[in-house]
């Protein structure tokens, strides 16, 4: 319909003037109207969601893009499913999907929300409590959440390109979402798609700070142990103490009932005393002493050390876990020379 405004005395016909707007010419954006999430739900036919869907909500209804959602467009979702390593026949129903998803609003809004909190946000979100969306885009819901997993890969790409890192290490990690495509599969019965749940980990994907390098992923991170870990300098032998007030049971695993002792670390002058841990995982109550002129710690909690992760769908061995780690050790001083790592 069109909308009449009296816009007061008019220059030329010195007489009140009605000018007449269609809905395109409007210039009233939606965000005077932000989409309320329980109309959306609704809207969408889903009844759950509300209380995961709600935090940062109305910023991302504040905030969608006027014009189409990058991420939604061929030119950008196609690649970005070619450097998946996912088949091109798969695309006439990713254009589909992501066509009706730009077409009707409460769908783009979801969208955008979702994209927003997985990319533009750290904090880990519920996404396994997210909709469905198998009746809002007949049975494609799980497609809806393969545009988002692979809307990251453009990041990925660029991230990696300016390190210099080969594009085969690049299409090996953008290839994780083929693997979860392929999970999707086989938990559905062949239906397309990706879990909704693995969100948070495609956001790691997606950073350009994951690195498949053969059979292993590798990413830093802090060491979060409860232990610290010793070399001999002449021997090389190595030797772990345990961090002081940890609770034990009696077989020497940490507590989750009734403890049976507690350990010390004490850390004076030029010895460090505390409870040796075994190979085997056990803590044993006797303490030993190290000399700090012949033992160096190697590692302690807050140090950086490369985190792994196994993907599945291929076989291990002890070969190609060797392999992975050798080629770990060279990748990461050669491409980020500024973040030395002090163990796996």
């Amino acid at each position: 319909r069109t909308t009449r405004l009296f816009t007061g005395s008019d220059s030329l016909a010195g007489k009140a003037a009605v000018v007449e707007l269609s809905p395109g010419d409007c210039s009233m954006s939606r965000r005077a109207r932000p989409m309320e999430l329980n109309s959306v739900l609704n809207e969408l036919g889903e009844t759950g969601g509300r209380d995961a869907l709600g935090p940062g909500w109305d910023r991302s209804v504040a905030t969608c893009p006027d014009a189409s959602l990058d991420f939604l467009t061929p030119e950008v979702f196609l690649e970005n499913r070619a450097w998946t390593g996912l088949p091109k026949a798969l695309d006439p129903l990713l254009e589909k999907t992501a066509e009706a998803i730009q077409k009707r609003p409460s769908l783009r809004n979801l969208a955008w929300h979702t994209y927003r909190l997985v990319y533009q946000t750290t904090e880990r979100r519920p996404f396994d409590a997210w909709p469905e969306l198998d009746q809002a885009l007949n049975g494609s819901g799980g497609v809806f959440y393969l545009l988002i997993g692979m809307a990251g890969l453009g990041r990925l790409r660029e991230t990696h390109r300016a390190r210099g890192i080969p594009e085969e290490v690049t299409r090996a990690t953008a290839a994780d979402i083929r693997i979860g495509f392929m999970r999707y599969g086989r938990i559905t019965g062949g239906r397309p798609g990706i879990e909704r749940r693995l969100l948070n980990w495609y956001r790691l994907v997606g950073s350009g700070d994951l690195h498949r390098l053969g059979r292993m992923q590798y990413h830093f991170r802090p060491f979060r142990g409860s232990l610290r870990v010793y070399r001999h300098r002449l021997e090389g032998r190595v030797l772990a103490l345990s961090e002081p007030g940890i609770a034990y049971d009696r077989e020497g695993f940490v507590s989750d009932g009734v403890a049976s002792w507690a350990s010390v670390l004490t850390d004076v002058g030029d010895r460090v005393t505390g409870f040796p841990i075994c190979p085997t995982g056990k803590a044993l109550p006797g303490s030993v002493t190290l000399r700090t002129d012949s033992w160096d710690c190697m590692l302690q909690s807050g140090d950086t050390v490369l985190g792994m992760h196994i993907p599945e769908g291929e076989a291990m061995s002890l070969d190609r876990c060797r392999d992975s780690m050798n080629q770990a050790l060279n990748f990461f001083p050669q491409y980020y020379p500024e973040h030395p790592f002090v163990g796996f």
